[in-house]
């Protein structure tokens, strides 16, 4: 297994640019359903297999499987943050991870 150092932000951040980029660029050559698309099983690891490893399963596996739902030619009904601002607001509220409730103790 390789190390298992927490990966910084700016790592995080240029390997989801990466892969923004490869999907975007591929939309025009991808089905917009994918009928065929199958996961290989997988076993989980004895031992935990950290971000890199996490990110290549996603890369060679996870990602090519995907349907191009938010390419021009698309017509279905909205399943989430498909536009830039939409994504952005997601990445917010994943970053600052609140647990929010109406009220609260005062």
């Amino acid at each position: 297994m390789q190390s298992l150092s927490l990966p910084t932000y700016a790592q995080m951040l240029e390997a989801l640019e990466h892969e923004c980029k490869a999907f975007n660029m591929s939309l025009d050559k991808r089905r917009v359903s994918n009928p065929l698309s199958s996961l290989k099983n997988r076993s989980l690891f004895n031992e935990p297999a950290g971000f890199e490893v996490f990110r290549q399963i996603f890369s060679t596996d996870i990602a090519p499987q995907l349907s191009a739902s938010n390419g021009g030619r698309y017509w279905g009904f909205v399943t989430g943050g498909a536009n830039p601002v939409a994504t952005y607001a997601d990445w917010l509220v994943t970053l600052y991870n609140q647990n929010v409730s109406k009220g609260g103790i005062r």
